[in-house]
């Protein structure tokens, strides 16, 4: 996904980007958890498109990372087994610098007109206000065992 994105904001900077990622990562994760037979989910506590919010346990395991973070210390993945014997997959997304011009702050590092095109693909939008290194949200995979 962030190689296609890469392209998209090479081409045409947000104004492109932002409508090509609306349509197509969902799309993109699903193909590839069809065929690889896994679910697969980016999500954060503060979610872009409400398709991606996250469960009482990823909310969990983000707080966790949050808490981590701050400390200092480092995120790894996280590997468990749930009651039902899948396998669930969870890794951190840390903001780096180029997802700014679309999650960072307002004026600062996130325009207002690509705010405005962000919003009226997402109007509910919660993504934005990171900072470089930030904890964005995770992936979530679940594998049947």
């Amino acid at each position: 996904m962030s190689g296609k994105l890469t392209e998209q904001m090479k081409a045409g900077g947000p104004k492109q980007a932002i409508p090509f990622c609306n349509v197509e990562a969902m799309p993109l994760t699903d193909s590839l958890s069809k065929e690889y037979n896994v679910s697969i989910k980016r999500t954060s506590d503060k979610f872009r498109n409400p398709k991606n919010e996250p469960t009482q346990r990823e909310l969990e395991v983000i707080t966790n990372y949050k808490d981590q973070k701050s400390k200092g210390a480092f995120l790894e993945p996280i590997v468990e087994e749930s009651a039902d014997k899948k396998v669930h997959f969870y890794a951190p997304i840390l903001i780096s610098n180029k997802c700014l011009a679309c999650h960072g702050k307002l004026e600062e590092t996130l325009k207002v007109q690509t705010d405005s095109i962000i919003k009226s693909l997402y109007p509910n939008d919660l993504a934005t206000g990171y900072g470089d290194e930030e904890l964005r949200g995770i992936w979530s995979i679940t594998f049947n065992k």
